[in-house]
């Protein structure tokens, strides 16, 4: 189960520390920027100021299409996952996202335009909810953030 909260720590110098995470390393595990303060509050304020600044970001600075990432998505999925669960992927991705997105390149898409994109598949209910819908390629698309 995946952690939940803020990632605010208080230091031993008496100054809070924030944990911000910002995109991926090449091993697949997280990437932070940390800020600092002297009270919770400020902290909060800075990582909230953070966080507006990253969803306005453009998603990747690499020239590939929504396509080829799913492929490369699909490929990684396919050597981790059963083989039912990558067919049910496998039939999203090419009857729900590459209509839509396929031909669009993760430079000219905002992390806020493919949540509107997930949240008008919900409410269209053409997904019967979140786990129909790939995390881990919503995951991969948005960690192609620049970093």
């Amino acid at each position: 189960m995946p952690r939940r909260g803020s990632n605010i720590y208080k230091r031993k110098d008496g100054r809070f520390e924030g944990r911000v995470p910002i995109g991926h390393k090449e091993d697949g595990s997280l990437k932070y920027k940390f800020v600092y303060a002297r009270t919770l509050s400020e902290v909060k304020e800075k990582m909230a100021q953070f966080q507006v600044v990253l969803q306005s970001q453009l998603v990747s600075a690499l020239k590939l299409t929504v396509a080829e990432a799913s492929r490369q998505w699909l490929s990684a999925a396919k050597l981790r996952v059963k083989p039912s669960s990558y067919a049910h992927y496998e039939n999203i991705i090419r009857n729900h996202i590459l209509p839509d997105l396929g031909t669009k390149y993760l430079t000219d898409m905002t992390t806020h335009q493919l949540n509107d994109f997930v949240y008008e598949k919900l409410q269209s209910g053409r997904l019967c909810g979140a786990a129909d819908f790939p995390l881990g390629l919503y995951k991969t698309l948005c960690g192609f953030t620049t970093a």
